[in-house]
């Protein structure tokens, strides 16, 4: 299965629809197996934690089941569960798949990305060998990265310290987020929204739970109804909102480093990893 990007175009009324609709806001992540996995979980957990199975049926992780637990978890459980999963297990967060997505769709034109083709996927399997080449991959890029300037756009806020979404355009507009007539778009000159009035280009935005004001270059700009619902949802519920030019390398940090820790992981374990998406 591989992950396409969204164009403009016209979405069905009251249906999102664009690059961060369905799974595109999932986060991906790799785990790999540094030890055997228990067959059973310790009487504590055992409310608590889920078996997971590959699609051959083979006992593959633990996860927690917080839809299913007999209790409300506590920050004791998260811990008691972390602590046992972590003897045998090693995750690493990669970042939103959309903007992975976004990122191999640049890299292919500037760098060799096919090993990392599968991070395009829902879940995989991923044998020892290709994660070693996927890690030689990474590494090319953040050298790629390092001697040219590349740059995407980041959304940011004053509470936090990166970049809490981030964006690479394409040549043509791709649309991230899109309900009804009214759709927020990414094109090589930025972000801006597309509305009956006209198209606006943002600067970013500020809200309260009851008012949403877009920046942009002739001023301040108020939205209500569907334009404020998809900038609410694409800032992450934000109160305050900048968009900026950000390098390439800040956005996909995630991705070049705990993926390369990943994948020397699995080097040292003589395993391969799991692909998983939520």
């Amino acid at each position: 299965m591989t992950a396409s990007v969204a164009r403009t175009g016209q979405p069905a009324t009251g249906q999102l629809s664009g690059v961060l609709s369905g799974t595109g806001h999932d986060q991906l992540r790799l785990v790999v197996l540094t030890d055997q996995i228990p067959h059973a979980a310790p009487a504590e957990l055992e409310s608590i934690a889920r078996p997971v199975y590959d699609s051959d049926g083979h006992l593959c992780d633990w996860r927690l089941d917080v839809a299913h637990a007999e209790h409300p978890l506590s920050a004791e459980d998260f811990q008691r569960f972390t602590g046992w999963r972590r003897g045998f297990a090693v995750e690493r967060y990669l970042g939103e798949r959309a903007l992975i997505t976004a990122f191999l769709d640049w890299a292919a034109g500037h760098c060799s990305v096919s090993k990392l083709q599968v991070l395009r996927l829902d879940h995989a399997r991923i044998d020892y060998h290709r994660a070693l080449e996927m890690g030689r991959q990474l590494e090319q890029v953040r050298d790629y990265l390092g001697r040219h300037t590349a740059s995407g756009l980041g959304l940011f806020s004053p509470t936090a310290r990166k970049s809490i979404r981030g964006f690479i355009a394409a040549a043509e507009p791709t649309t991230v987020l899109a309900l009804g007539t009214v759709a927020v778009l990414l094109t090589p000159d930025g972000l801006s929204l597309r509305q009956p009035g006209g198209p606006v280009p943002l600067l970013g935005w500020h809200c309260d739970d009851s008012n949403l004001a877009a920046r942009t270059a002739e001023g301040e700009l108020p939205l209500t109804g569907d334009a404020a619902r998809l900038l609410r949802i694409v800032g992450r519920q934000a109160t305050d909102i900048e968009v900026r030019d950000c390098p390439i390398g800040d956005l996909i940090a995630p991705l070049l480093s705990f993926g390369k820790d990943a994948t020397d992981v699995a080097g040292t374990a003589h395993n391969g990893m799991y692909l998983y998406s939520s």
